[in-house]
């Protein structure tokens, strides 16, 4: 019994692979010409949200340089929390990532530990 049999709905375009479909050699429709004012309202945007990202960044990158350095000297987990007033949650995410990338500086871990 065919498949075409057992999915009676199912065209030629769902049973093949995507380079045999016909959507994959369609022409992309022309993308439309934006305004000045479009992208500069956008760029705008990016720009505000990217100077509070920047300062998170710095934040994050500030945390993980000084939870490195008291690991390093030793202290556990939970002193470390108290002794930089920080969540235990964001002190052991900091600690997982810098365990789990030791090669990396404080700036890579900061990322990681942003977008994790």
């Amino acid at each position: 019994m065919s498949s075409k049999q057992n999915h009676p709905d199912l065209s030629l375009n769902d049973t093949l692979d995507w380079e045999y479909m016909s959507d994959f050699y369609e022409e992309e429709s022309a993308s439309s010409v934006r305004s000045f004012e479009e992208i500069s309202a956008e760029t705008s945007c990016l720009s505000e949200s990217s100077s509070v990202m920047d300062e998170t960044l710095k934040k994050t990158v500030e945390d993980v340089k000084n939870v490195r350095i008291l690991s390093e000297n030793g202290k556990t987990a939970s002193e470390i929390t108290s002794q930089l007033k920080l969540d235990a949650d964001y002190v052991l995410t900091i600690l997982m990532t810098l365990e789990g990338y030791t090669e990396d500086n404080d700036l890579a871990v900061a990322h990681l530990v942003l977008f994790s």
